[in-house]
């Protein structure tokens, strides 16, 4: 639940609503014990004077609530709130332990308005207390029967747990006020997935808002520049053990809180030194980006300069359903194994389209099986169902068989994204393998238009010389030209040696052998000029001396090859008559 999105100092009166507090309050004391109610007008203090409970109006209400706030240095600022739903119409309530020993707020007519509602509790053995953690305990006879750590509003605290109860699938959520001048439950409320995916949601009623990503140990994957744990002390809990899982942040002091506004935005609050002010040092969403598919299904969205206007395209191989982004993005071109039931056979294969700096989709599958990025690959290569896959640091393989949702591109940071895609799909935006091809047909072209020369008219023998150079880049090749001439055979079965270059038969293109940089070692290029090198034959297998020419083999290939007649390059091509 972080980030770096710093935006200044706030005031605390601006950020939480203000309210009123009594003008008279009893002695400060840290409990509540059977027969000693708190009335309006007097406060419980923790005993490290850090916390304070009492009644309190909100905003421009009348309307009177229980709730907890710093007692010296943020006295306007909320954080926890009893009577959410049933709040005192008057002076007249007070706090108290029942005869049941749960905890109560009442009326001025002993009508209970809000009540702990623990069952089983021994009458006359409950005390309550306020601990210098921001927490409300009741406990009966010794044993901690409830606490306001278990049942938050609307601010996350250090020691608080959000969390997952893993055999009754109960999620104990953090909600918004409903306004500043209402703390009543409201639209929005934050938690742990159901799903179990170790992400955080912000929920608008059931409609997901916002999403953290999972959890990799250190940080959200989802949150853009997260700092690791150090810095927050986010710790997921052993929930195999506990049938539990929830999070919780280590203790830095009273100056940290989370808190979930009313706009729906959850921010992360740090107290000033010495002051009453309070600055934002995180918050999600601000950017259209990051609401919860912002795009529609297999779609991306990169965020403008201003944030406001986001960037949607559909993700490479699909196309807009319906021809508009209300309806997402369908896919282009059936995958390979889906054309053959299941079976990758026929036709050309499918591949993986890499993504980079990717907010990963939602809905993922965690593959327990792969150790690395590799068996991941694999995994999903032989799976006609995978659609994609990722390999993230600290999580392992993660797997997707469904659409892609929510996927944001980042400026930083990020994930890498493996997409599965038709074979078809990679030769139309590949344009490095487009400029492959031109080159490869740019060589082809200077072989024939100089073998045609060559046949009609006559080429011309130039001597050439190479003068190295202590560039780190391929020295321009010399050409002192010759001043005789000497007619090549029309087949080049045995030409162009080494020293003998081609020439096309507009003049522009010129083919021969050149020494790159320092280099003792040969290669064949083809360039424009004497000074610019535009292709390289045999990259990977240079001549050690001046022995090699260029030829056509028996078969019709290309081949070039050393003073041994030993080929070190061919141009490859099948079926040739």
């Amino acid at each position: 639940m972080g980030g770096l999105y710093f935006s200044g100092v706030f005031s605390a009166f601006i950020l939480i609503s203000v309210f009123f507090l009594p003008a008279t309050k009893a002695a400060s004391s840290s409990q509540l014990s059977p027969g000693e109610p708190l009335p309006d007008g007097a406060t419980l203090v923790s005993s490290g004077g850090i916390f304070e409970l009492g009644f309190f109006c909100p905003g421009n209400s009348a309307n009177r609530y229980v709730g907890i706030w710093y007692h010296e240095f943020s006295s306007s600022t909320v954080l926890w709130v009893a009577n959410r739903e049933s709040p005192v119409l008057d002076r007249s309530g007070s706090l108290a332990i029942a005869d049941d020993g749960n905890l109560v707020v009442l009326d001025g007519h002993k009508a209970v308005l809000w009540s702990s509602k623990v069952t089983s509790l021994q009458s006359n053995r409950s005390t309550a207390e306020l601990f210098d953690s921001g927490n409300l305990m009741l406990n009966n006879s010794g044993v901690m029967a409830w606490q306001s750590f278990d049942h938050p509003c609307d601010t996350y605290l250090p020691g608080m747990k959000v969390g997952l109860d893993l055999i009754t699938n109960v999620n104990q959520v953090f909600t918004s006020w409903r306004s500043e001048d209402d703390p009543a439950p409201g639209n929005f409320s934050v938690g742990i997935a159901p799903d179990r995916s170790t992400q955080f949601f912000i929920w608008e009623g059931n409609k997901p808002r916002w999403r953290s990503g999972r959890w990799n140990g250190q940080v959200f994957i989802g949150i853009r520049n997260m700092v690791p744990t150090y810095i927050y002390g986010f710790k997921l809990s052993n929930f195999q053990q506990e049938n539990k899982m929830y999070f919780y942040y280590t203790q830095f002091n009273s100056s940290h809180r989370y808190v979930l506004m009313s706009d729906g935005v959850e921010r992360h609050l740090v107290r000033a030194n010495n002051t009453k002010n309070w600055s934002q040092y995180w918050a999600q969403p601000i950017t259209q980006c990051e609401m919860y598919n912002r795009c529609g299904n297999n779609a991306t969205c990169t965020d403008s300069l201003d944030g406001n206007s986001p960037n949607c395209s559909c993700l490479k191989g699909f196309v807009f359903g319906g021809g508009n982004l209300s309806g997402g993005c369908v896919r282009r071109t059936p995958l390979q194994c889906e054309r053959n039931n299941g079976k990758a056979s026929g036709g050309e294969p499918d591949g993986f389209y890499l993504m980079q700096g990717v907010k990963l989709p939602d809905l993922s599958d965690w593959d327990s099986g792969p150790s690395n990025y590799s068996q991941c690959k694999e995994a999903c290569s032989t799976n006609c169902s995978c659609k994609a896959y990722s390999y993230a640091t600290g999580i392992g393989c993660l797997t997707w068989g469904r659409d892609m949702i929510d996927i944001h591109l980042f400026s930083s940071g990020g994930n890498d994204f493996y997409l599965r895609l038709a074979g078809s799909e990679f030769g139309k935006s590949h344009h490095h393998h487009l400029l492959l091809l031109l080159l490869l047909l740019l060589f082809i072209y200077l072989i024939y238009t100089s073998y045609l020369e060559c046949s009609i008219i006559s080429c011309t023998y130039k001597g050439q010389q190479y003068e190295a150079s202590s560039s780190s880049k391929p020295s321009k090749p010399h050409h002192p030209r010759n001043t005789s001439s000497t007619k090549l055979p029309a087949f080049l079965r045995q030409t162009p040696l080494d020293g003998t270059t081609l020439v096309s038969s507009n003049g522009i293109f010129e083919l021969g052998f050149f020494r790159p940089g320092n280099s003792t070692k040969r290669s064949a290029f083809g360039t424009t000029s004497t000074t610019t090198v535009l292709w390289v034959a045999n990259r990977d297998s240079p001549v050690l001396d001046t022995s090699g020419f260029f030829a056509i083999a028996d078969d019709g290939n290309l081949v070039f090859l050393d003073g041994s007649k030993a080929v070190l390059w061919s141009s490859d091509v099948t079926s040739l008559p």
